[in-house]
């Protein structure tokens, strides 16, 4: 769905005339696809489709529309690490860094 609500073929990524994509009924689209025009989803935004089925005798009418998909990634890496002098002691050594992007997604633990 983009973002005025209406609904548009992908026949870039969803061609259903394509053979594999018929045989499989699934169709891989890029995420970095989405976010662009027309479409301009943003991170952790939902992707709204809709499926319309033919054969000999005609074209069915859309399928509600699914829900089954949002734009998410891994994190990226923290950054700006360094050492926090401030909290350094005898036995402890201070360690601070600024969250990367977390892609939409809060992040949820530190491994360090």
């Amino acid at each position: 769905m983009q973002t005025d609500g209406t609904f548009r073929p992908d026949l870039t990524y969803c061609d259903g005339g394509d053979v594999t994509i018929f045989a499989n009924r699934r169709c891989l689209i890029p995420v970095m696809y989405l976010k662009a025009s027309p479409f301009f989803i943003q991170w952790a935004g939902s992707v709204y489709a809709k499926v319309q089925a033919k054969n000999v005798y005609g074209t069915s009418v859309f399928s509600e529309s699914g829900n089954g998909a949002r734009l998410q990634t891994n994190p990226m890496p923290p950054i700006l690490v360094f050492e926090k002098t401030s909290a350094r002691t005898a036995t402890d050594l201070g360690i601070s860094w600024t969250p990367g992007f977390d892609s939409g997604t809060p992040i949820i633990d530190y491994e360090v």
